[in-house]
């Protein structure tokens, strides 16, 4: 809890503030510390959603980085969210050969996607992996085309591709246990 941060920061002597929140914060999980630089995990990058979003819900449970979803094939949310990103696929797919946006890193954007598409396949499906395969990318993708719509880059069918994205990212953090 914050309080608990607050605690620790309060009674570091040797170490910075800083510091005390960075180790709390390893503590809780919610950064890793890798070749001496620190990342933000999934979970508190949800934690940041939620506060930007103004959501007033407690989160009672964060997430495991390393937690596993199990996949039902035959539930309504497995087959909303592979509808949904076989649309999304599609939509993106049909604006070949994706020059109008940073055509190589659209195509890796697409491939990712399309990769992560291939976890959904499976009895179950890690929540980071998830998210780095199918979560992250489909943001970068409804960022990407929201800002050529806006700047008139790329037309109606732009359109198409951030609301099929949207949908499938919605459709992805249910079936995660994430929306």
């Amino acid at each position: 809890s914050l309080l608990n941060i607050i605690t620790v920061i309060g009674n570091a002597t040797k170490k910075t503030y800083a510091q005390a929140l960075l180790d709390r914060l390893r503590e809780m999980n919610l950064v890793t510390l890798k070749n001496g630089y620190y990342s933000a995990t999934s979970e508190l990058i949800l934690l940041a959603e939620k506060a930007e979003e103004g959501t007033t819900e407690t989160i009672t449970t964060i997430p495991a980085s390393d937690r596993v979803v199990p996949l039902n094939h035959n539930g309504d949310p497995y087959k909303e969210a592979v509808v949904a990103l076989d649309r999304a696929l599609e939509e993106f797919n049909k604006d070949h050969p994706h020059d109008n946006l940073s055509g190589i890193e659209n195509n890796v954007l697409f491939n990712v996607v399309a990769a992560g598409r291939g976890l959904l396949n499976g009895a179950e499906v890690g929540l980071k992996v998830a998210n780095d395969y199918i979560v992250n990318p489909l943001r970068q993708i409804i960022e990407r085309y929201d800002q050529a719509v806006v700047s008139g880059l790329v037309g109606a069918h732009g359109k198409e591709i951030i609301s099929a994205a949207q949908l499938a990212l919605d459709a992805v953090l249910k079936l995660l246990g994430l929306g």
